[in-house]
């Protein structure tokens, strides 16, 4: 049974959480203070995994980007003007990731 109107095959996607590492793009995650600790450990999971990623943690739940609506714009307009890696950072951090054994 297929969860989205998309279909089953987009809802059980053949990828591993270890694909979460070729993203390279900023990425910012935010969590509440008083989200579900099963939510924050998705949030820092994810802020693990994602090799350009910022964790913020703000005043609030699940819906912590709406209650603390300023500090969340402040976060994301840091995160908007913060320079992105060069596609040469990002070869680089690639071949040292490879001749680390990573």
């Amino acid at each position: 049974m297929a969860l989205s109107w998309q279909g089953e095959d987009l809802d059980h996607p053949a990828r591993d959480v270890d694909d979460l590492g070729r993203v390279s793009c900023p990425t910012l995650l935010v969590k509440g203070t008083v989200t579900a600790d099963w939510l924050k450990r998705v949030v820092d999971v994810l802020g693990q995994r994602l090799p350009e990623a910022t964790v913020k943690e703000l005043p609030g739940d699940h819906a912590c980007h709406i209650q603390s609506i300023d500090a969340f714009l402040s976060a994301l307009d840091g995160h908007v003007g913060r320079e992105a890696p060069s596609i040469d950072n990002i070869h680089s951090s690639r071949e040292s990731k490879r001749t680390d054994g990573c």
